[in-house]
């Protein structure tokens, strides 16, 4: 079995030590490398060409934002998972500008859940934390547009959908919840995805909510204010 080849980057050696022990036990994962902050993250990807590589939000002499940044330009290959200990909007807001795919909150996460999320940015999906998306949805919801005729090409099963996934239910849910299958759940996004002209579930979303055709006060999500 060809292997996960994932390297962690964070500054607090229990972490490191903690997710590299994490992935041992895995049979289709193993950690290439570690890193104590974002530059020396940012050489170990390009010495090591990673699959995926687990980037702390908060390091040393470059962040995590930063050095995703610079992990994009090294290795276009490796795709890359942020874990933060921060729910904050701008956090979220400024990896999905940099491209990173997933951000998860260390709080939150599970250890079955850590590997669950690996194998799926691995697999082409993005992750990221409802708690975390969540407050960034509702500041983007404030400033909506109200013109919602440059958004009116998507369909009303379309932004069904698009609801449902803002609120962060996978395909399955969103099935489940339409009486569709996975299948046509999945044909719906790559049509979205086109019609909007992006390239991943979230940025589907944050455009729907930017033009108004998501109304943030009837989604189900936690509503704590921002911290």
């Amino acid at each position: 079995m060809e292997k996960i080849r994932v390297l962690i980057a964070d500054d607090h050696a229990l972490v490191r030590e903690s997710l590299a022990r994490l992935l041992r036990q895995e049979e289709d994962m193993e950690c290439v490398g570690e890193a104590e902050d974002g530059e020396a993250a940012i050489k170990l990807v390009e010495k090591l060409s990673p699959d995926i590589a687990i980037i702390d939000v908060a390091m040393p002499k470059i962040d995590g934002i930063e050095a995703a940044r610079e992990i994009k330009k090294v290795s276009q290959s490796t795709r890359i998972l942020v874990i933060s200990g921060y729910d904050y909007a701008r956090y979220v807001l400024a990896c999905l500008e940099v491209g990173v795919d997933g951000y998860v909150l260390k709080k939150n996460l599970p250890a079955s859940g850590f590997v669950d999320a690996i194998r799926m940015v691995h697999n082409g999906e993005s992750v990221f934390d409802q708690e975390a998306t969540g407050k960034l949805f509702r500041r983007l919801g404030k400033s909506a547009c109200q013109d919602k005729d440059s958004y009116s090409g998507l369909s009303n099963r379309e932004l069904e959908i698009l609801s449902s996934a803002a609120e962060g239910m996978s395909n399955k849910e969103i099935a489940n919840k339409l009486c569709i299958s996975e299948s046509t759940v999945a044909t719906h996004f790559v049509n979205i995805y086109r019609k909007l002209k992006v390239e991943s579930r979230i940025e589907a979303v944050i455009h729907a909510i930017k033009g108004g055709l998501i109304a943030i006060d009837n989604l189900h999500m936690n509503k704590d204010s921002e911290s």
